[in-house]
């Protein structure tokens, strides 16, 4: 298997067996829920997922560029943005690994209920923009025609849903795409063959 196929297939299986194992993991309230065995390793396999998941995105970047041979400014800024949010989802990340397991060992209330608002809006803004910049980055591979068609459309579809909170198993559709993508085969774009400038010759006067 090609570098490019595990790590982009890898990053799907991990986000994936991550958001699978912390929605099916119950509990009667959120602080018995993250400290079970499912939920910590569903935490850890996401944590582990976003930090490949960065991979995956300089390994898509490299091949967008080898098939089609040019990037543009707006492409490259969206690659940047879909690395923003891919930092923003480690962060998250790293949050239910570790900070949500301490407090609801300690004080499990700061979980239970409702947190301060800046943590609120930190968590919206963080799983927004990393939805919304992948929608973006999935957009700029489409155009490309450098990938297969329908992965990147379901990784459009979920990186959409993932950008609303709450909608379920919106991260394993994410993955499955990534999984989808990386194991299929890659386009090579057509070329547009440029009409050579028509040259009037010069009449001898």
């Amino acid at each position: 298997m090609s570098a490019f196929k595990s790590v982009v297939a890898g990053a799907g299986v991990l986000l994936a067996a991550s958001d699978i194992l912390q929605e099916i993991t119950g509990g009667a309230t959120f602080s018995d829920r993250v400290v079970k065995p499912t939920y910590l390793a569903g935490s850890a396999f996401g944590l582990i997922g976003a930090f490949m998941l960065a991979l995956a995105l300089l390994t898509l970047q490299a091949r967008r560029a080898e098939r089609t041979g040019r990037t543009s400014r707006t492409s490259r800024a969206v690659t940047i943005a879909a690395g923003f949010g891919v930092m923003l989802l480690f962060a998250v990340n790293w949050s239910t690994t570790f900070l949500d397991p301490a407090a609801a060992k300690v004080a499990p209330g700061f979980i239970n209920n409702t947190p301060p608002a800046i943590l609120v809006a930190g968590y919206f803004s963080s799983v927004a923009i990393f939805g919304l910049s992948w929608v973006a980055y999935s957009v700029v591979m489409l155009r490309s025609g450098a990938f297969a068609k329908l992965p990147v459309i379901l990784t459009l579809v979920a990186a959409l849903a993932s950008a609303v909170p709450f909608v379920p198993f919106a991260m394993t559709a994410f993955g499955i795409g990534l999984i989808w993508l990386g194991l299929s085969s890659a386009r090579i774009p057509e070329q547009r063959p440029v009409p050579s400038p028509v040259r009037t010759p010069d009449l001898a006067i």
